[in-house]
C-alpha cells in the first residue's frame, strides 16, 4: 500500500515539475524569437556590410554576445596594428568589409 502512496505522490510530482519546465522552455523560445525578431529588423533597417562600427555596432550590441564583441575589437586592432606597420608599403591590408567577420 505504501508502495502505491508512493508512485502516486512521485508521478503527481514529476507530471506537475514536467509541466512548469516545459512552460519555462516555451517562454525561453517565445523570448528568443522576440530577439531575434528585432535584430532581423535592425538589419533590415541599415544593411551593415562589414564588420559595424561607431554608433552602427551601438544599435547591434545588445544582440551580440561578449565573446563576439571581443573577437571584433580584437579584429579591429590587428587591423589598425597592420596598417600601422605597413603604412606607405604596396602591401594592402584586409579591409573591414572582406573580413571573416564580415556577414
Amino acid at each position: 500500500m505504501r508502495l502505491i502512496l508512493c508512485l502516486l505522490l512521485l508521478s503527481g510530482h514529476l507530471a506537475f515539475s514536467g509541466s512548469r519546465t516545459l512552460k519555462a522552455q516555451k517562454t525561453v523560445a517565445g523570448q528568443t524569437a522576440i530577439l531575434a525578431t528585432r535584430l532581423y529588423r535592425q538589419v533590415i533597417a541599415r544593411h551593415p556590410i562589414g564588420v559595424p562600427e561607431g554608433k552602427e555596432l551601438d544599435v547591434f550590441r545588445p544582440y551580440l554576445s561578449s565573446g563576439l564583441l571581443h573577437s571584433m575589437d580584437q579584429y579591429r586592432a590587428c587591423t589598425s596594428d597592420w596598417d600601422r606597420k605597413n603604412a606607405g608599403s604596396s602591401s594592402k591590408s584586409v579591409s573591414v568589409s572582406s573580413s571573416p567577420l564580415a556577414g
